[in-house]
């Protein structure tokens, strides 16, 4: 059995089938991607995964647990991260603590302890230090540390969505269009912190995870294979989804 499957996954908008009886899975340390044309439901099903939108039909399943009905604020802690297609990110606070956010999905803390800052506490918040300010040496943000999200560049926000999604140490990434808008060096550069992300790297915090990422494709025409250039990440890509599915 997979570690994460969907199963005959469905969501309806009024009359409108967004997914239509999507099923795959995804096993441990496994690079997988949906690839479509816009209005396929590659977004949808990434909501569904997360549990922003609930499903009319099917069952998801996540390390061992049906997940179908969990809480959307439950995902994170259970190890589902994602980035999103648009930006999410809260422009009036710096990167360093929109990454430390991230962490609240593992706070263990009371509100007493925390009102009294028990040692307990300090030790906690210096893990919590110490894991986002991996993730920012890691992808390279150092100078953007203490900068409010609304003054940094579009590409610095996409890899700081990715910074805080990898701050919640997830199991599942979930990585939605991470290069759409870039430019080429950016989408290089988005490549390259996406492999160091992958189950055959060694990064202490960053290793041994799976990440099921969303390609668009033209309008017209079938989907066509789907090239990596990567020797060393493997790619399964079964799930091609065409404009129609989402009529």
């Amino acid at each position: 059995m997979s570690f994460f499957t969907a199963d005959r996954l469905s969501i309806n908008f009024g009359g409108i089938k967004a997914v239509d009886g999507v099923s795959f899975g995804v096993d441990k340390g496994e690079v997988f991607t949906i690839i479509g044309p816009n209005g396929a439901g590659k977004t949808t099903i990434f909501n569904l995964v997360s549990r922003i939108y609930e499903p009319t039909g099917g069952k998801l399943a996540f390390d061992g647990a049906d997940i179908t009905n969990v809480a959307p604020h439950r995902i994170a802690a259970l190890g589902i991260a994602r980035t999103f297609q648009n930006i999410e990110l809260f422009e009036h606070a710096t990167l360093l603590q929109n990454l430390l956010l991230a962490r609240h999905a593992h706070k263990k803390s009371s509100f007493f302890s925390e009102l009294l800052f028990l040692p307990s506490v300090q030790r906690m918040e210096l893990e919590h230090r110490e894991a986002v300010e991996k993730a920012i040496d890691f992808l390279d943000l150092q100078q953007y540390r203490d900068s409010f999200i609304v003054n940094l560049p579009y590409g610095v926000r996409k890899v700081t969505e990715l910074a805080r999604a990898l701050c919640t140490d997830p199991k599942l990434l979930l990585l939605d269009e991470p290069s759409s808008g870039l430019n080429v060096e950016e989408t290089e550069d988005m490549a390259h912190a996406g492999r160091g992300a992958g189950p055959s790297r060694s990064h202490p915090r960053l290793s041994g995870r799976m990440r099921v990422a969303e390609v668009p494709l033209p309008e017209r025409g079938p989907p066509g294979p789907l090239m990596i250039e990567d020797a060393d990440l493997e790619v399964r890509a079964p799930i091609a989804l065409s404009a129609e599915d989402a009529s």
